[in-house]
C-alpha cells in the first residue's frame, strides 16, 4: 500500500500511474499498400483457380486443381494458400463474418478435394478462392474502403486484357497463362 507521504518510481508522490505503452505494431494495411495486396490477392485466386483454358472443352481449372491430385500433400498446399488469402483479408480489416464466409469456403474446398477423384472434379467446381475475392470485395466496399465499383471495374480491366491477347497474331501470342507470372 501507499501512503501519501511515498513516492513511486513514477513520478508524483503516493500516485501509481500506468507505464506509457510503445506504440504496438499494428496488422492493418496502410492505403498504399491495399491496392498492391487487392492485386496480388486477385492474381493468387486467378492462379490457383483458373489459370488455363482447357482447349477441348470450356473449363478453366488453376493450380488448386491440378495439386489436389496429389493425394494429402496437394490440398494441404491449396489449403494453406488459402488460408493466407483469410490472412491478408483479416489484415485489410474484414469483419468476422465475412472470415467466417471464407474459412466456411476454404474448409468446403479442403475437405472436397481430399475425396479422391471424384473430390478434384469438385474442386474445379468450387472455386474458393475466387468466392473469397468476391466476398473480399464486397465487404471492403461496404466498408468504403474501396471504391463502390471496384469489382466491375476489375472485370473490365481483364476483359480489356483478354481482347487485346486474342487480337493479336497467333504466333505471336503469349501462353494464358503467362501473364498471371509476371509481377
Amino acid at each position: 500500500m501507499l501512503s501519501p507521504t511515498t513516492t513511486s518510481d513514477y513520478g508524483e508522490v503516493g500516485v501509481w500511474r500506468q507505464k506509457k505503452s510503445l506504440p504496438a505494431t499494428s496488422n492493418v494495411v496502410q492505403p498504399i499498400d491495399q491496392n498492391r495486396l487487392l492485386t496480388r490477392l486477385e492474381r493468387i485466386s486467378r492462379l490457383f483457380d483458373d489459370a488455363v483454358q482447357l482447349p477441348v472443352i470450356p473449363v478453366r481449372l488453376g493450380w488448386d486443381a491440378v495439386l489436389g491430385l496429389i493425394p494429402v500433400v496437394g490440398d494441404a498446399a491449396t489449403t494453406a494458400v488459402s488460408a493466407y488469402f483469410v490472412w491478408e483479408a483479416h489484415r485489410l480489416g474484414a469483419r468476422k463474418r465475412t472470415l467466417l464466409r471464407m474459412l466456411a469456403n476454404v474448409g468446403i474446398d479442403f475437405l472436397v478435394g481430399t475425396v479422391p477423384l471424384v473430390g478434384d472434379l469438385l474442386d474445379i467446381g468450387w472455386r474458393a478462392n475466387r468466392k473469397n475475392m468476391r466476398v473480399l470485395v464486397r465487404e471492403l466496399e461496404r466498408q468504403g474502403k474501396v471504391p463502390a465499383g471496384y469489382a466491375q471495374q476489375r472485370i473490365d480491366t481483364l476483359l480489356q486484357r483478354t481482347k487485346r491477347r486474342t487480337s493479336q497474331r497467333s504466333h505471336t501470342r503469349l501462353p494464358q497463362w503467362f501473364p498471371l507470372l509476371m509481377p
